[in-house]
């Protein structure tokens, strides 16, 4: 008998037993037409056990018809707050971990896998970047 627990059971039992989740948080400086490609990279991800949070920062309304809406947020702000916004959307997160992205970063097509990954074998006090 394997006593091994793989690491997407042991992802799968958090979830359903604490409720944690990965949360993705995105902030849309003054590149609004990089979301829809970030968008794509995000649903193209190995591991979907995440949901995304957004900070729009630009003055241009988001589309996002490309990500499913019930895994993801678009907060906005009357003013462009500048890196701030982060502090802003970390307020607004509950997921453990927090992955934090700018709209000018382009990620692999396992980047959420792998930084889960680093986290579940640093530990959760371990900032990754």
């Amino acid at each position: 008998m394997n006593s091994r627990v793989s690491l997407n059971n042991a992802q799968s039992f958090l979830r359903v037993y604490t409720g944690i989740m990965i949360e993705v948080c995105l902030v849309i400086y003054q590149r609004p037409e990089r979301f829809p490609k970030i968008l794509a990279a995000l649903r193209n991800q190995t591991n979907q056990d995440f949901r995304l949070s957004v900070w729009n920062n630009s003055s241009q309304e988001l589309h996002s018809d490309v990500f499913p809406s019930d895994r993801m947020q678009v907060c906005s702000g009357l003013i462009n707050y500048g890196s701030k916004a982060r502090f802003w959307l970390v307020k607004r997160t509950t997921g453990n971990p927090v992955i934090f992205l700018d709209d000018d970063q382009d990620i692999d097509g396992d980047f959420i896998e792998y930084m889960h990954n680093e986290w579940v074998r640093r530990g959760p006090m371990c900032v990754l970047g």
